[in-house]
């Protein structure tokens, strides 16, 4: 029996976490009102809630950037994989790893790119930088200079 308290409990704890943003605010992200009750969960297990003042449902993830994944886990796994210390696999090894469509892990790459680029971690990188030349076959075929 204790075996099962403590996966109970591990499942709340991962619940909570997944809930911190709305449980914190308190406030829907769309009229800002406060009034609000408990309007189910996704099959993601996380928690929706239903504004009393204009009657939308929300979560925690509503309005960040990854508000809209319908498979948090997978995308955890890639997220992992991108920022890992080994260097990350291909777009297609990827997507053929976790049985989905490399467009759908493309996308998440460019959300996490996005999200980094607009984050101030992108400015504290420092260090040194290397470039070198790159050569590309230029044709004139059809120019008439």
């Amino acid at each position: 029996m204790p075996k099962r308290r403590s996966a109970i409990s591990g499942e709340r704890r991962k619940r909570s976490h997944r809930e911190a943003r709305t449980n914190q605010e308190h406030k829907n992200p769309f009229c800002a009102d406060e009034r609000r009750h408990k309007w189910g969960r996704r099959r993601t297990k996380i928690e929706r809630y239903r504004c009393s003042g204009c009657k939308k449902t929300y979560s925690g993830r509503t309005g960040s950037a990854i508000g809209r994944i319908h498979r948090p886990d997978l995308f955890m796994v890639a997220l992992r994989d991108m920022l890992g210390t080994s260097a990350p696999k291909s777009v297609r090894m990827l997507a053929k790893q976790l049985d989905l469509k490399k467009y759908t892990v493309w996308r998440w790459r460019m959300l996490v790119f996005s999200i980094i680029g607009n984050s101030s971690v992108a400015a504290s990188f420092s260090g040194i930088i290397e470039a070198d030349a790159t050569y590309q076959r230029e044709s004139r075929k059809g120019s008439r200079e």
